[in-house]
């Protein structure tokens, strides 16, 4: 804080046990020449002997390449070490990161790592010498590794949208479009292979963005993308701007839609049964309403709620936009008493492979957590999507016994 409000160019980190050479100083900031570099580590592993040769011990030695590996698998990176007492910050990326938030233990500097690299920082590494003497080091060791896993691992569920940190809410989400998910095993990509066709009348609200209902538009039916906003990428279906809390049968009419789709909409609305009563009104006779919000009681949150823990966030379960919050039986009670007969109940994972990576590990990890949502929604769904049939209400069952006499 003192060097961004002294506005000094970079900050420099150097622990004062006399392991670091204070004399390779030039070497640690000759790096910055290159504008594009935000950090740079000095780094005792890039020769990984001469830390040996240097006197550090060999317990030492190998928790620092087992950690480092272990938070470079997390993290995608491919840093030498994470765990350097000697380092340097441009002060423009401090500005950048809520780094007051990160914990006043020496896990410190695994955090400000993660926290760059979140906001797409660059980080260099230079090659140190070390030198152990008879100092004696009062970081409990374990402590220290299991604090520095936890970090790097409550980052990563953070960006999934599982759980939120204020540590790491930095340059989330930022990327595209969050909303509509490519992967095969995601509800947009379920909810588009349905045999959408030529004559199919469909309208998606809280529609976002309007790629899905673009993408259900190229098959064919006539699709009304709404939101709030008009949807910007709703390509050849219709955007409309629409205000769900409001009754919305003069935009849309009446009983005129074979399908309704609202994906991770109705749990950021007070008045869901009214709402519900809407969509039916949209609908004809026998219409199909494809619901899907998050599931409250998914495992991890189950077990995060044992512990006592309850964190609102940007994205994910406990949005703090959501003012609604679902388990399958609540969003089942729902569509039930708003007049639809269920149909179809379908749990979905975390989109791993769209906001973590493709890669092959996070591929089969993506279609395990897949084949466990299905097999048990309650349970393992991090979002659950129920898809019902309108029931004749009673003026259509009333119309049709008086046409009959």
């Amino acid at each position: 804080l003192y060097t961004i409000a002294k506005d000094y160019d970079v900050v420099i980190l150097l622990h004062g046990d006399g392991q670091y050479p204070p004399e390779y100083l030039a070497r640690l900031i000759a790096p910055f020449r290159d504008d594009s570099v935000d950090a740079v580590l000095a780094s005792r592993m890039m020769t990984k002997k001469s830390a040996l040769d240097g006197g550090m011990p060999l317990y030492k030695w190998l928790g620092n390449q087992i950690l480092t590996r272990i938070q470079n698998w997390v993290l995608g990176t491919h840093l030498s070490e994470f765990h350097t007492g000697y380092r340097a910050y441009r002060t423009r990326l401090l500005k950048k990161i809520p780094f007051k938030y990160n914990d006043d233990g020496f896990h410190f500097d695994t955090e400000i790592i993660i926290q760059i690299l979140a906001v797409g920082g660059r980080i260099k590494e230079v090659p140190i010498p070390t030198h152990y003497g008879t100092e004696v080091c009062h970081v409990n060791g374990i402590l220290y590794a299991f604090n520095c896993i936890r970090s790097v691992i409550w980052y990563r569920l953070t960006r999934y949208g599982i759980f939120f940190d204020r540590r790491f809410d930095v340059a989330l989400f930022e990327d595209g479009d969050y909303s509509y998910k490519k992967a095969p095993t995601s509800v947009h990509q379920y909810v588009l292979s349905k045999p959408w066709g030529k004559g199919e009348k469909v309208v998606e609200l809280c529609a976002g963005s309007g790629r899905l209902s673009a993408a259900i538009a190229e098959k064919g039916a006539e699709v009304y993308a709404t939101d709030l906003t008009p949807p910007s990428h709703a390509g050849k279906a219709r955007s409309l701007s629409l205000e769900m809390e409001k009754p919305f049968d003069e935009i849309l009419g009446k009983h005129q839609f074979d399908s309704v789709i609202m994906l991770d909409g109705i749990e950021h609305f007070n008045s869901v049964g009214e709402i519900c009563e809407r969509i039916s009104n949209l609908l004809k006779p026998g219409g199909m309403f494809y619901v899907c919000t998050g599931n409250v009681v998914y495992l991890p949150l189950r077990i995060i709620f044992l512990l006592g823990g309850f964190h609102y966030g940007k994205r994910g379960i406990l949005d703090r936009t959501h003012t609604r919050l679902f388990t399958k039986r609540a969003l089942v009670s729902l569509v039930k008493n708003s007049g639809f007969k269920v149909r179809k109940i379908r749990g979905f994972g975390p989109p791993i492979r769209d906001m973590v990576s493709e890669r092959f590990l996070f591929r089969v990890l993506d279609s395990v957590l897949s084949w466990l949502a299905r097999l048990s929604p309650s349970l393992f769904a991090y979002q659950i999507l129920v898809e019902c049939e309108k029931l004749d209400d009673v003026e259509t069952i009333l119309q049709r016994t008086v046409s009959k006499t």
